[in-house]
């Protein structure tokens, strides 16, 4: 047979082979794609879309039973990807966005049934980034200002003055290397170690035996634990968190722990029930310079009558909230402690810290990040002004308390309770008061806050600021997905005649000193 024929007969064989092989191939990409039509119960088509290999690929368009356009997208591997919109039933736009890879990506808007944008955002990789501004139902525009989910402004006003990084590190600085700060428990039971365990059998609220117990080892041990909590108060609030311990402060308080024993209630100025005249000054310089707090039922640490001090709001104390505010006294520099039976004495009017600086307002809970560990429920909020550049409202002002959703839109206001105006001068020359209620202090919950009455150079200055919740263990930062203020101190005058009144039969109580 000539070369020729063979090669003929070869090509034709292979010819056919490819032939009958692309036969069942075709079959199969038949089979892999398919276009779905899905309908109404009525019959009217409801979807239409492309399966390829069962994933949607390709256009989708819904409908409403009416007929007209709901959503027009594009999927790949059923994820959309690419323009995304969707419509009114009435056949007007209502959202325009895109998307890659399943993840909004680049410009997004939201349009009411007029035709007017009433949102608008930007999204990179499924996070907002950029601006994100809402029109709200009583015309009011919200813009916010996001960074990778993260936000970082709302109408103009820095959210996070402090970063969440920077409270972590100050406190675990604070609280020595190596570990987070403790928990609300695990600072409780340090404490009460130093505090060498509860009253011995027997001992009452004023019994002097019940300063037996306590070294002053353990006390020195207790105070360490105790400055530490208040710096870690001070922190969170923005302001300088050096305080130390001064051994002169130490002695002062001590003995008025001791004189408050024998005197059996609190007392800035008490009369002498019996001491030495020594030993009466002495208690009587810590009892007239120092937070006061007393506790019934059982003995408290020094680190709890901290806690007690910036919580201040039992009903003796919340329409003044002093002793929180001496706590927060930008200008202090030392401090001291003494705990003697059930009252302890913490030094408050220290004003030796020699680095001045500039604040606005000093709030607590602060603007930005509060961690929920350090603010116990039903806790009154404060906000203290610098009257150095702002005018105080007057004893009616406006505050308004409102949750923002997880793309910082506001809801309805909280109730508030306990409004006050406290121009005393307790360490901080003033505290607008205010107790919000149904506080959800899950970590990632955020509230707006917004005071009226506030005047600069007799111009209305509101004072707005956002307290977001989060919690510090485990050390993962707290949610902001979409989704410090400046410390110094100009001495305002203090209440001379203030005397703190008698506390009731609740623990921790606690005094405020009554002024210079």
């Amino acid at each position: 047979m000539p070369a020729s024929w063979l090669k003929f007969i070869l090509l034709s064989f292979v010819a056919a082979a490819v032939a009958v092989a692309a036969r069942p191939l075709a079959a199969q990409d038949k089979q892999a794609k398919e276009d779905k039509v899905e309908k109404y119960a009525s019959g009217q088509v409801h979807l239409k879309y492309t399966l390829v290999d069962g994933k949607k690929n390709g256009p989708l368009v819904e409908f409403y039973e009416n007929g007209k356009t709901k959503i027009r997208a594009n999927y790949k591997d059923d994820l959309l990807t690419f323009s995304y919109m969707e419509y009114y039933e009435t056949g007007p736009a209502h959202i325009s966005a895109s998307y890659r890879a399943g993840k909004l990506q680049g410009k997004y808007s939201e349009k009411d049934k007029k035709g007017k944008i009433i949102l608008t955002a930007n999204y990179v990789d499924g996070q907002l980034h950029g601006e994100r501004s809402q029109l709200l139902a009583d015309k009011s525009t919200w813009k916010s200002v996001w960074k990778n989910g993260t936000p970082v402004s709302l109408n103009g006003v820095p959210l996070h003055p402090t970063p969440l990084a920077d409270i972590r590190s100050g406190l675990e600085k604070i609280y020595g290397p190596g570990g987070a700060p403790p928990s609300h428990a695990e600072k409780t039971a340090q404490a009460r170690k130093a505090a060498s365990g509860p009253l011995p059998p027997g001992a009452s609220f004023a019994d002097d035996d019940a300063d037996k117990t306590p070294s002053a080892e353990s006390l020195d041990a207790e105070r360490e634990v105790a400055v530490k909590r208040l710096n870690a108060y001070r922190l969170i609030c923005g302001l300088p968190h050096d305080v130390t311990l001064d051994a002169d402060q130490n002695t002062k308080c001590q003995a008025a722990a001791k004189l408050l024993v024998k005197v059996g209630h609190l007392d800035h100025t008490p009369t002498n029930p019996g001491l030495p005249d020594d030993e009466f000054r002495l208690g009587y310089i810590g009892t007239s310079h120092s937070n006061l707090a007393g506790a019934s039922r059982a003995r408290m640490t020094m680190s709890e009558a901290v806690d007690g001090f910036m919580d201040d709001s039992d009903p003796s104390n919340v329409e003044r909230v002093g002793h929180r505010t001496w706590c927060l006294n930008p200008t202090m520099l030392t401090t001291g402690f003494g705990r003697s039976g059930g009252f302890a004495a913490m030094w408050s009017m220290d004003e030796r810290r020699v680095d001045k600086f500039d604040w606005q307002v000093i709030a607590y809970p602060p603007a930005g990040y509060m961690p929920s560990d350090y603010l116990e429920d039903g806790v009154a909020w404060t906000a203290s002004i610098n009257p150095r550049h702002f005018t105080l409202p007057p004893e009616s002002f406006d505050v308004t308390v409102r949750p923002l959703d997880d793309n910082l839109i506001p809801g309805e206001p909280l109730e508030i309770e306990n409004r006050h105006l406290n121009d005393k001068g307790y360490g901080l020359p003033n505290a607008l008061i205010f107790r919000p209620r149904g506080l959800d202090k899950t970590s990632g919950r955020r509230y707006w806050v917004e005071i009226g009455g506030v005047t600069q150079y007799k111009q209305p200055v509101p004072v707005h600021y956002m307290v977001e919740f989060v919690d510090l263990e485990p050390k993962a930062a707290g949610k902001g997905n979409g989704d410090k203020p400046k410390s110094g101190y100009i001495g305002g005058q203090q209440d001379k005649s203030d005397k703190a009144k008698q506390p009731n039969e609740k623990a921790p109580q606690a005094q405020v000193p009554p002024g210079k």
